[in-house]
């Protein structure tokens, strides 16, 4: 082996662990964005569903009047 083979080290094992730690701080930026988008979508389908079932309430409860709920003898 050679007398200089320690270089070889002394660059890979720093240059190995500044990649790994600049990944793991990516990856934990990205992870927080996606949760936080997904908490955004979600509040998003809550609010939208609650409109949807307030106009559809609405619109049941403007018809009831058009049923005929008497019981025909």
């Amino acid at each position: 082996m050679s007398e200089s083979f320690w270089i070889y080290w002394a660059v890979t094992i720093p240059v190995t662990v500044i990649i790994v730690g600049i990944w793991h701080v990516w990856e934990k930026k990205r992870e927080a964005r996606y949760n936080k988008e997904d908490l955004d979508l979600e509040k998003g389908s809550e609010d939208m569903e609650k409109i949807i079932m307030a106009t559809m309430r609405k619109r049941t409860m403007s018809k009831v009047s058009t049923w005929d709920t008497k019981k025909k003898e």
